[in-house]
């Protein structure tokens, strides 16, 4: 029983971290009852020991033994763009890949977002989302 509608403080605080233990406990490098602690955070809602630990190297910033700081913006906004660099990267061999199209690099960014270069992720919804939120910019 994981409802926590209705209650308030303690008694929610509480229902949360008993289900985020439930969901996310015991994955990703995170222990039994460490899934609230490393529960989404972030712009990327980075989620699970492992990518927290995945991103303090990418950004410098040590983030498993403090995941709050990703409630900082500073930190967030650091490692949102240390995230999609890594990602673009990996997947093209490159942090500056050429693109042909406003469309093909509006791609490029939602799916590094989106995925890991070996996933197989449908990303059709994060491109559309992106192509709608960003299209006052224009592609030089």
């Amino acid at each position: 029983d994981y409802e926590v509608k209705g209650k308030s403080g303690l008694e929610r605080r509480e229902a949360e971290e008993r289900l985020a233990n439930f969901v996310y406990g015991g994955r990703y490098d995170n222990g039994p009852n460490e899934g609230y602690k490393y529960r989404g955070r972030g712009y990327n809602q980075i989620t699970f020991k492992s990518a927290y630990r995945e991103m303090s190297s990418v950004a410098g910033v040590d983030l498993v033994s403090d995941p709050d700081k990703l409630n900082d913006p500073e930190v967030c906004a650091l490692v949102t763009v240390k995230f999609i660099i890594d990602r673009v990267e990996k997947t093209y061999g490159s942090t500056n890949p050429t693109f042909t199209s406003y469309d093909e690099g509006i791609k490029a960014a939602a799916e590094a977002n989106c995925k890991s270069p070996s996933s197989r992720k449908d990303c059709s919804r994060a491109i559309s989302h992106a192509k709608a939120r960003l299209s006052h910019f224009k592609y030089r």
